[in-house]
């Protein structure tokens, strides 16, 4: 699907230097990376997001669900609803068919599959750029699961949203 980086989806058996969105150099400035099944993340020290590989359900969240074989620029909506790139971030995570972004003010965004809840926004509908959750503020880390996540927040409190059939959440469910 493209998920290394290199324009291409041929595999390679040594590591490769992911490249830039135009294919003629590499990605530089990198300060976090995130990874999913055929997917790959990454968040520049300028704040941009940019995200490869496979995009059923929007989980890159670039607008769209088409794969995508070289970083491509991750997007949200304004206030007023116009599509633009996503900035000041500080962390990014993938799960099985969406992703997640930590904003430099501890909201949290994300893009993908939304079945269970995963993105926060108290309701089903998948979305192909990222949507704000509805409840996280002042979150610091999120660790991921198949179709749920942990956020954690800078005063040390846990919260937890998505799919909870095996009791994942915690909320005793």
């Amino acid at each position: 699907y493209g998920e290394l980086g290199q324009g291409n989806t041929t595999a390679s058996y040594v590591p490769v230097q992911v490249k830039d969105s135009e294919g003629t150099g590499f990605l530089r400035n990198v300060i976090h990376i995130g990874a999913a099944p055929n997917s790959a993340y990454a968040v520049t020290a300028d704040g941009a997001v940019y995200a490869w590989g496979l995009n059923n359900y929007g989980r890159l969240s670039v607008g769209d669900t088409t794969n995508r074989k070289l970083p491509t620029r991750v997007v949200t909506k304004n206030t007023e609803g116009a599509i633009v790139p996503v900035e000041n971030a500080t962390k990014v995570y993938g799960m099985l068919q969406n992703c997640t972004i930590i904003l430099s003010d501890g909201t949290v965004i994300g893009a993908g599959r939304n079945d269970n809840g995963e993105l926060g926004t108290n309701n089903t509908t998948q979305y192909n750029y990222a949507v704000k959750n509805v409840i996280l503020e002042n979150v610091v880390d999120i660790a991921t699961g198949t179709d749920h996540y942990l956020a954690l927040t800078k005063d040390g409190d846990v919260y937890a949203g998505g799919y909870n059939g095996y009791g994942q959440l915690g909320n005793g469910r």
